[in-house]
């Protein structure tokens, strides 16, 4: 008697426990997909907003830029946190990159008058304008005919089908992507 009671017990505390994890992992997926959502939106913002800066520099629209840049680097240094965190195959292939490189052209744009760009200034501001293009093909890669108009409705889309994000592949994916695209801009985001 003893005995089916410990077992029914413990197979009480045991359902009550994974009921606590999939709690704990549905709040977490969600927390993920926010950041990655931000992080995608920013990407193709940082687009739109650099090809302001370069049609018609000043003063508010650099600072938007900077802004972005760092809010940006936040967020993938957060995404590969997780990466590293779930220990997949992927946090192999991350340096960290993106959030160095993103936070290096973000002091670029705050230390830097963009009203008279000088010739390193301009190439800088190309560099980068690069890079976000390539990061954009990483994204289009995963999500085919994604644009800044549809973004957000892809990427709810793809978070309705009940998975957890934190399962998704794509996510982690795009940020090791990311990654490896960033590394080839570390020198010249330096400033």
């Amino acid at each position: 008697m003893i005995l089916v009671v410990f077992i029914f017990s413990l197979a009480i505390f045991g359902y009550k426990e994974y009921q606590k994890n999939i709690k704990y992992e549905k709040y977490l997926s969600q927390e993920l997909f926010n950041s990655y959502s931000e992080l995608i939106g920013n990407i193709f913002t940082i687009k739109e907003v650099l090809t302001s800066l370069t049609s018609q520099a000043d003063s508010n629209t650099k600072t938007v830029l900077a802004d972005l840049l760092q809010r940006t680097s936040m967020l993938t240094q957060e995404l590969d946190y997780y990466i590293r965190t779930f220990k997949t195959k992927d946090d192999e292939e991350l340096k960290n990159k993106s959030s160095l490189v993103t936070s290096n052209f973000a002091y670029f744009f705050q230390q830097n008058d963009a009203n008279t760009p000088s010739d390193e200034d301009i190439d800088k501001m190309n560099s980068l304008n690069e890079m976000i293009e390539t990061w954009i093909d990483v994204i289009i890669n995963e999500y085919p005919g994604i644009t800044n108009e549809n973004k957000y409705e892809i990427l709810y889309e793809e978070n309705r089908g009940g998975d957890f994000f934190i399962r998704n592949h794509k996510w982690k994916s795009i940020i090791t992507g990311l990654d490896r695209v960033s590394r080839n801009y570390e020198g010249v985001s330096q400033n």
